[in-house]
């Protein structure tokens, strides 16, 4: 699950998705600065391109 909202990262964890993935454009990082605790389990990148990447990587 890709997303910039708190939201969007737990109905990723809530569906058993391997990972979430937290990016930094539009809300990402209010969200990094404002719950850093939630966000433990998130895969946190820049962006799209960032998230597409750290995806194509993952076997």
């Amino acid at each position: 699950m890709v997303g910039d909202k708190l939201i969007d990262l737990e109905c990723g964890w809530n569906a058993s998705v391997k990972k979430s993935l937290l990016v930094r454009t539009g809300y990402g990082a209010e969200l990094e600065r404002a719950a850093a605790a939630k966000l433990a389990r998130a895969v946190v990148v820049d962006g799209l391109p960032a998230a597409a990447e750290w995806i194509l990587r993952q076997k």
